[in-house]
């Protein structure tokens, strides 16, 4: 009966033994399955961070292609208001080039009275009706732009501040030509010194414009 009873609870002991191995197996399994399923979910996260990235990108490239654009303009901008005042100053001289830049400034089609004083700035025949027509068509497009150019400058300035604070990429190029273009509009709208210097710093700023600019184009 002793040794039924000592063999009963050896049984015991060994089934004890038993169960707690399969417990540990069991557990060691639940965890293995548990980092397993874990994976996919830290990959998944991955894939999303790449896309987010991938959306940022094409954002940014959106906004710096429109900054492009606007800078493009103003230049286009200063680049009529140059030709502009170079062509006057030779026609007219350091003298009264200012005067005559004040009527081009001041032209309105619906006021004939200054017509001969435009023809004159521009060296073109106020009784030569082709020239006649082109010398007012340049004024009338003078005019316009001087008085779109501010407006055109904030337009630069606030795209150009919104892409350079709200993307993390370097845009050092954008910003020498940004820089350099602004630079060649206030000098262009201005009329200060010789002739010969004006025309010379006019070209100067034309030649790195169109350096700056394509490198900027080629960043992105």
């Amino acid at each position: 009966m002793k040794k039924k009873a000592l063999s009963a609870i050896a049984a015991l002991c060994v089934s004890l033994s038993l169960c707690a191995c399969g417990g540990n197996a069991a557990q060691g399994e639940s965890i293995h399955t548990m980092e397993l399923e874990e994976t996919p979910t830290d990959e998944t996260a991955v894939e999303e961070d790449v896309q987010d990235e991938k959306a940022t990108k094409e954002e940014f490239i959106q906004q710096y292609e429109l900054t492009m654009v606007a800078i493009d303009e103003l230049n286009a901008y200063a680049d009529y208001i140059s030709t502009g005042h170079s062509i006057i100053w030779d026609n007219i001289g350091a003298k009264e080039v200012s005067k005559y830049i004040g009527y081009v400034r001041k032209y309105n089609s619906n006021d004939t009275l200054g017509e001969a004083s435009i023809c004159k700035a521009f060296g073109l025949s106020y009784l030569n009706g082709s020239q006649k027509k082109q010398a007012l068509e340049y004024a009338e497009r003078y005019v316009t732009i001087m008085n779109d150019l501010d407006s055109k400058i904030d337009e630069v300035d606030n795209l150009y501040k919104s892409t350079n604070s709200e993307y993390d990429f370097d845009i050092s190029d954008l910003k020498e030509y940004y820089i350099e273009v602004s630079t060649y509009t206030d000098y262009a709208r201005e009329i200060e010194g010789s002739y010969v210097t004006y025309t010379q710093n006019i070209n100067d700023y034309k030649t790195n414009i169109e350096r700056l600019k394509k490198a900027a184009e080629i960043a992105y």
